[in-house]
């Protein structure tokens, strides 16, 4: 028995090639570049948070300069 024999009649227009053709030109380089950008370091970076001293990841970070906070009550009381 062929294997064509063994699809039903409806059916051959659901079955899959293998293998399957190679990717695009187009579909590489959407590939190839979004591996990229989620391999840039920036997005594995990370620094003190001032606050609690914790790692975060830069991209979260918010710059000191940016946030309306008085920073002068996280200095400790010597008196």
């Amino acid at each position: 028995m062929d294997v064509d024999e063994c699809i039903a009649e409806g059916e051959k227009d659901n079955v899959l090639l293998f293998p399957p053709q190679p990717a695009s030109k187009e579909l590489r380089h959407k590939i190839l570049t979004g591996f990229c950008r989620d391999i840039e370091p920036s997005r594995f970076e990370e620094a003190g948070c001032t606050v609690c001293g914790l790692l975060i990841p830069k991209s979260k970070l918010t710059l000191k300069d940016e946030v309306m906070i008085d920073w002068d009550l996280l200095k400790a009381d010597r008196g």
